[in-house]
């Protein structure tokens, strides 16, 4: 345990002299500030690594570097267990400015708005991606035991992807036990043990380039969920139910007046969405009310 906290400190302080460098080199430059939206910079300059992939394409996230002090991190405020990075001394919600976070934006519309149409090709990449994102999680399933790391779990699904023609993976977003929550935390050495619920994103760029992201939970055995763990799962479950209904009734209010072939070009990410909750994978996370 000695060693563990020993390594513990030398990391911090480790962070902690990337911080003081930046600082120093902007006192020679007589900067007052810096705002940094590279995740690789943001990571340097205070530790911070999550999602480090998604935010390259997608930023969401940046960091407010003062002159002096700790920098303020502008990701989600309900993330306080950060602040442990030693580097911090805050953690605010971003003001999101991308279409994807934010909503339409005039420059972005007409690349978003392309991107919405599926031809046929389009589709049976898409499923083809699914089937790969399905493969990986049925590896992990099939390696989910007590003694494995998050990180060893995790890459399984890694290495399906690449073997099967994917291209890359977003995030690290596989926690187990007490890290399940807050929401968010990328996996790590943390041990898993029997009795964990194990939570994970899949966020897989598959083949030719299309996104596989949906998320399971699966308990790890021996042994049976807990009252609590099953209170839970039927929380979900509800919440899933409910909002399968709410895209149903989507497509027959957006269907009425339309032609059949226009409604599928445009809302083909209902069929999507449905075909993934009804994936036979899906009883990866149903195992818990077994």
């Amino acid at each position: 345990m000695k060693e563990v906290a020993d390594l513990a400190f030398q990391e911090r302080e480790n962070r902690l002299q990337h911080l003081r460098r930046i600082q120093k080199e902007m006192s020679v430059r007589d900067i007052g500030s810096l705002v940094l939206f590279d995740p690789i910079n943001i990571r340097y300059a205070c530790g911070f690594s999550n999602e480090q992939i998604f935010q390259c394409h997608t930023p969401s996230t940046y960091l407010f570097v003062p002159a002096e002090g700790a920098a303020i991190l502008h990701y989600r405020s309900d993330r306080p267990c950060l602040l442990s990075l030693g580097t911090l001394r805050e953690v605010r919600d971003a003001v999101a400015y991308t279409c994807f976070a934010a909503g339409p934006r005039i420059e972005e519309q007409a690349r978003e708005m392309a991107r919405v149409i599926k031809s046929t090709v389009d589709v049976a990449h898409m499923e083809e991606a699914l089937a790969v994102a399905e493969a990986g999680i049925a590896r992990m399933h099939d390696n989910l035991r007590p003694g494995v790391t998050e990180n060893e779990l995790w890459s399984h699904l890694h290495q399906v992807n690449i073997a099967q023609g994917g291209e890359w993976i977003e995030t690290r977003l596989l926690s187990s036990g007490e890290r399940t929550n807050p929401w968010f935390q990328e996996c790590n050495d943390r041990i898993i043990k029997p009795g964990d619920l194990v939570a994970f994103d899949t966020d897989l760029i598959g083949p030719h380039g299309c996104c596989a992201n949906f998320s399971r939970t699966s308990f790890c055995q021996p042994g049976r969920p807990s009252d609590d763990q099953r209170r839970l799962y039927a929380f979900a479950y509800e919440q899933i139910q409910h909002n399968l209904a709410l895209l149903w009734r989507v497509t027959l209010v957006g269907s009425a007046g339309r032609k059949e072939s226009s409604w599928r070009s445009r809302f083909w990410w209902l069929q999507v969405v449905a075909a993934s909750c009804r994936s036979r994978h899906s009883k990866t996370c149903s195992s818990i009310d077994r």
